[in-house]
């Protein structure tokens, strides 16, 4: 290849990687995921270091990306806002680290996925906020940094310089992005492309009342002007005095290099039990003696990385759209996409959820779509990339009658699913699914039951209902693929155990609408099964937690004949009817946790469940998330964000000996 041809690769990225950057940093609307952005960056990267003569000094790589949108005053920063060079496997880490001490120590920071914001206060008061920009330049966003709760307008404590600038993310909730997506598209407008984007776009309002309607919250990662009249030469320690004058910090700890890859597992793990996004860990050195020496390129600093967890978003195409019928005959569109891997998994298939989302998303067979998967949650397509659409394709409709059984599939006017009509006792999907949910893990947890058995059962005729497993004999199981007498067996004992886990668990197996765990527990404790298929609206509505809606689509169950046999059938063969043990006394030494509050967190040597249960034996209640209402946060190994919620809003920490220990 000619230096020719090599500088055209070079121009032909610097120009897709500008376009990105303008979609990304100004107009809030990426249009193509980290990933593939990242991936063009490092093409970039390794011509220009084959090549060094050949580099521009405004390539990508030398200078940080965005611009200043138009209606903002732009915002010279007295020191500039560098970004972070990134490494994505250990291996890349390794050749960053090669040069250091193993025993130096750094900061191992959550790399929030937010929009970085430069906050100065003049004499302790809030004066001016500003984006990152490019790093030089940023937009003046001081009239929204004044509505983000977590910003304070006046510091509190003492020791602060006189002018102070203070760096962090901006960031909206996991949570109250969802909701701020459903909202957005019931109002006709385009969805958020991720948390990240949400945040940009909330922070990047004229109207600060725009602003303050979203849960922006604010996490410092450094200060800028001012730490030079700190005395702590550590970033650590420097840190922490924003606690004391009003901040919300993350948890910060100086660790040697040699430890951080244990540490980029640990918090890999805890991610999707975050209350926000991250993408990755922000290494940084932590001796500020150390970082002056090392000093800084024209684009990031030499004593920090940015050390990015395998990608969550990814482009892919979607080479089928399927029907797939469910247990209770909704029919769900699914995306059969070609083999990608993400978050460390590879996924071949991609829920739709319904067809309003079809229309909604415009998506068709042979879309390149954005995937993005959260957990061991099944992967969604966010977003159809139309403008890499170079043909047009035909959109995908959903089916007449039932792919499995052949049966009419209607649509109820006030549902946005699709059924199918044939019910259990014809449709094999809903068989499947109905025995499938029978012995899931929340339910019986019957082990052994799991899809590949229940297929062969159901397609070999032997099982139609969960009554039938209890005819099934062990010659029927053992000639099953993959079984035999030992598993034929072992699966007959855990049918017979499974008659022993209670009325609740039961309850949740026969699979009404509507009904988990928590709703199961309620019912139980005030009607036997058999009372319930005969209870009203109004004692259903009667009960907490239980509104119109719920209790007609359980009263609908109910009264459905095939339903009603089947759980007469099930009685019949053992299963409890009501709960025969009474709820446990909550005695005079744990009175003491009637109006408290829990948050648990981290990993406990039982389930939370078991803690939950204990918790509100004694009068207590438990929340998902760390408050100012929070009493006590029950903190196992490994806890994450909200131990370091709670320090800050001194909340009181239990460990799981502590917690026993008070009851």
């Amino acid at each position: 290849m000619t230096d020719a041809d090599i500088k055209k690769n070079m121009e032909t990225l610097t120009n897709w990687i500008r376009q990105q950057d303008y979609q990304y940093y100004v107009l809030d609307n990426p249009i193509v995921p980290d990933s593939l952005y990242d991936l063009k960056m490092r093409e970039l990267k390794a011509l220009e270091a084959a090549h060094p003569e050949l580099v521009s000094p405004d390539s990508p790589t030398q200078v940080v990306a965005g611009k200043i949108a138009s209606g903002f005053r732009p915002v010279t920063h007295a020191l500039p806002m560098q970004s972070l060079d990134n490494v994505f496997s250990l291996e890349e880490f390794k050749k960053w680290a090669k040069d250091f001490d193993p025993d130096l120590e750094f900061s191992a920071e959550f790399k929030y996925d937010g929009l970085s914001l430069s906050i100065v206060y003049q004499e302790g008061k809030l004066v001016q906020a500003a984006t990152r920009g490019d790093g030089q330049t940023g937009e003046d966003v001081t009239h929204n940094a004044l509505v983000i709760g977590s910003i304070p307008k006046q510091l509190t404590g003492t020791g602060w310089p006189s002018t102070l600038e203070v760096r962090g993310e901006v960031v909206f909730p996991k949570a109250s992005f969802a909701k701020a997506n459903l909202q957005r598209i019931a109002d006709g407008k385009e969805p958020f492309a991720n948390p990240r984007n949400a945040a940009a776009g909330s922070l990047r309002q004229l109207d600060p009342n725009e602003t303050r309607k979203r849960p922006l919250a604010f996490f410092p990662w450094d200060i800028g002007v001012g730490r030079e009249q700190l005395t702590s030469n550590s970033h650590c320690e420097l840190m922490s005095k924003l606690v004391e004058w009003g901040f919300i910090l993350g948890e910060y700890q100086a660790l040697p290099l040699k430890d951080l890859p244990e540490q980029y597992d640990l918090i890999m793990k805890v991610r999707d039990s975050l209350e926000f996004d991250i993408d990755g860990i922000v290494l940084k050195v932590d001796s500020l003696k150390k970082r002056a020496e090392m000093g800084s390129t024209s684009r990031a600093p030499r004593w920090a990385i940015a050390w990015k967890f395998p990608a969550q978003q990814k482009l892919t195409t979607v080479e089928s759209i399927e029907a797939s019928v469910g247990r209770t005959g909704v029919i769900t569109p699914v995306a059969n996409i070609t083999p990608t891997e993400i978050g460390g998994v590879t996924v071949t298939r991609a829920t739709i959820h319904n067809m309003d989302e079809i229309d909604r998303l415009d998506v068709r067979e042979g879309d390149q779509v954005w995937l993005q998967r959260a957990g061991d949650v099944i992967p969604d397509i966010v977003k159809v990339a139309t403008e890499l659409r170079t043909k047009p394709l035909p959109k995908w409709t959903m089916p007449a009658t039932c792919p499995c059984c052949g049966s009419p599939v209607v649509r109820a006017p006030d549902e946005v699913a699709y059924r199918c009509t044939g019910g259990v006792l014809k449709c094999s999907a809903q068989k499947k699914g109905m025995i499938l949910h029978f012995g899931a893990r929340k339910a019986l947890d019957i082990q052994g039951l799991g899809d590949k058995v229940v297929d062969a059962l159901v397609d070999a005729g032997y099982v139609n209902t969960p009554v039938d497993l209890y005819h099934l004999t062990v010659d029927q199981i053992a000639d099953l693929p993959r079984q035999g007498k030992k598993k034929a067996e072992k699966l007959q004992e855990e049918l017979e155990k499974a008659k022993t886990k209670g009325v609740r668990r039961f309850l949740i197996a026969l699979g009404l609408p509507e009904l988990g765990n928590h709703l199961s527990k309620i019912i139980v404790e005030k009607y036997s099964i058999r009372e319930l298929l005969d209870c009203s609206l109004e004692q259903l509505t009667d009960l907490p937690d239980i509104g119109p809606k719920t209790a007609e689509a359980i009263q609908n169950w109910a009264q459905d004949s095939v339903n009603r046999k089947l759980v007469m059938d099930l009685l019949a063969l053992g299963f409890p009817d009501r709960e025969t043990q009474p709820a446990p006394a909550v005695s005079t030494g744990s009175a003491a946790l009637a109006g408290s509050t829990f948050v648990i967190t981290g990993t406990l040597s039982q389930s939370r469940e078991v803690f939950q249960a204990r918790i509100e034996q004694a009068g207590g209640k438990v929340s998902g998330s760390v408050s100012k209402n929070t009493t006590y946060l029950l903190a196992g190994d490994s806890a994450g964000s909200k131990l370091a919620k709670a320090k800050s809003l001194e909340v009181q920490v239990l460990s799981e000996a502590e917690f026993h220990a008070m009851l």
